[in-house]
């Protein structure tokens, strides 16, 4: 897609624009922001940032991207530092590319500074395209820290900003909640860095409970304490798992729940290296995606 718009804006302005016009006007102020984004990050080295945080959201739903502010402000010694040494860094610009950066002032936008409770500056937030907090830090002693987790920015994140927009809409509903919560923990198992993956799963961890709380649904409810139960899996600890799950006991159920049982319990297995009881359990599923996860 860089390289056909890179195409359009070099070689024919009518071209552009007679794309443009065919784009409802609802969609073109996104669109714009886009083409911006993919040119600049394409021709300069640089990260290219946002001064809006809704134009922001909107970019990065687009996108299948995740944002990255930046509450900072002229008179900040560690911001400016900041800029210099992260910002500027010939090392951030390769992964730039995987997130949507919008800079916030915090002189002129306390609304929105109170709102993402920042009490100090700098202050960066990695946020899902509904503006829902993963991962925050205040301060700045270095590049290396925030290099660390800006390299494990997942990619590709449409999964998960579609369910983000689902649940700002829906957020009594458990579905919604449930959903939102198993986005974060699709993709926060496979994380790289421990740092940003405990945040993924702590944020599956907030959703599940919701989703627990405003259901009555005790078959449903059990299934939310095996995914949860899960997560301790993708920290590293099968052991405190199985722990989990053999005071938790059986629970009576339908066959999805009793599928994600014996599917959790093959991932506790496979942990501990119990290469036996891992066979055992993985022939009791029947579902072919939970299978698969197991390869």
């Amino acid at each position: 897609m860089g390289l056909f718009i890179m195409a359009i804006v070099g070689t024919n302005e009518n071209i552009y624009l007679g794309i443009t016009n065919l784009i409802p006007y609802t969609m073109k102020k996104t669109f714009f922001l886009l083409l911006i984004l993919v040119v600049t990050v394409n021709l300069q080295a640089q990260v290219y940032w946002l001064n809006d945080l809704e134009s922001a959201k909107s970019v990065a739903s687009e996108s299948n991207k995740l944002i990255v502010m930046d509450f900072w402000a002229s008179w900040c010694g560690p911001c400016n530092l900041m800029d210099q040494k992260l910002w500027q860094s010939s090392e951030i610009v390769p992964y730039s590319k995987n997130f949507v950066g919008v800079k916030i002032d915090f002189d002129n936008n306390h609304t929105l500074a109170i709102a993402y409770n920042t009490q100090a500056i700098p202050k960066v937030v990695l946020a899902t395209a509904s503006g829902d907090v993963i991962w925050e830090n205040v301060g700045f002693s270095g590049a290396d820290s925030y290099l660390t987790i800006l390299k494990a920015v997942p990619v590709n994140v449409g999964e998960l900003n579609k369910y983000a927009v689902a649940y700002e809409s829906a957020k009594k509903d458990p579905m919604a909640n449930y959903n939102y919560g198993l986005a974060f923990q699709t993709i926060g198992k496979d994380i790289a860095n421990d740092n940003l993956k405990r945040s993924f799963l702590k944020c599956c961890e907030n959703y599940l409970s919701k989703a627990q709380k405003l259901s009555k649904d005790e078959g449903f409810n059990s299934e939310i304490d095996l995914y949860t139960i899960l997560n301790d899996v993708y920290n590293g600890k099968p052991e405190k798992a199985l722990k989990k799950l053999d005071k938790q006991g059986a629970r009576p159920g339908n066959n999805n729940y009793e599928d994600i049982r014996h599917f959790v319990l093959a991932k506790c297995y496979k942990g501990t290296k119990d290469q036996e009881n891992f066979e055992k359990e993985k022939k009791q599923i029947s579902k072919k995606e939970l299978l698969a996860q197991l390869d």
